[in-house]
């Protein structure tokens, strides 16, 4: 790993006060590491139940920068699952009539 420009993220390491912590490092810690895109897939998504969208589009509208609409299958889908302005994602959530909308 020497000479990596990769980012890692410390474990479930303790500093020194004894707290918990997780942090992105330049090199990975003696113990307890994975890459940092490991770290990301634990971030909340965006998600759309495409069995329960019923198309009404409200959250395309609401935010076009991370839900678009395909007019095939007449239902929306995530284009950005990291998501974005979390006020307007609660904003979609609250706004779908068929509750189908997750962020988590």
């Amino acid at each position: 790993m020497a000479g990596s420009s990769r980012s890692f993220v410390q474990g479930p390491c303790k500093d020194a006060t004894g707290m918990r912590r997780r942090l992105v490092v330049d090199r990975p810690c003696h113990h307890h590491f994975f890459p940092a895109t490991a770290w990301r897939r634990t971030m909340k998504q965006v998600q759309i139940d495409q069995e329960e969208c019923i198309g009404c589009g409200a959250c395309v509208e609401l935010c076009p920068d991370i839900f678009a609409f395909n007019d095939e299958d007449n239902k929306a889908y995530v284009i950005k699952e990291e998501g974005g302005d979390a006020d307007c994602i609660d904003e979609a959530i609250a706004s779908c009539p068929a509750a189908c909308i997750t962020f988590e």
